[in-house]
């Protein structure tokens, strides 16, 4: 679901060069777990909305998200 959400983005950003809709898809992409950071910083289809304040924050939050320690597992009794 996400990736189809993050492509929708990349279409409104690149073929629409609609910044708005661009960046609330990429805001639900996000919202059901796409966290590529990756292509988050370097896909070209998305260099529209890369400088907006609503990208930056996006960004930010995903970078968090992805950094964040992951709580470890509980351990279960061996007995």
């Amino acid at each position: 679901m996400f990736n189809t959400l993050y492509n929708e983005a990349c279409a409104y950003a690149e073929i629409h060069k609609d910044k708005a809709k661009a960046i609330q898809a990429l805001q639900d992409a996000v919202k059901t777990g796409y966290a590529d950071l990756d292509k988050l910083s370097k896909d070209s289809s998305i260099e529209l909305v890369r400088d907006t304040a609503e990208f930056k924050k996006l960004f930010a939050q995903v970078l968090e998200q992805e950094t964040a320690p992951k709580p470890k597992p509980p351990e279960f009794n061996k007995n």
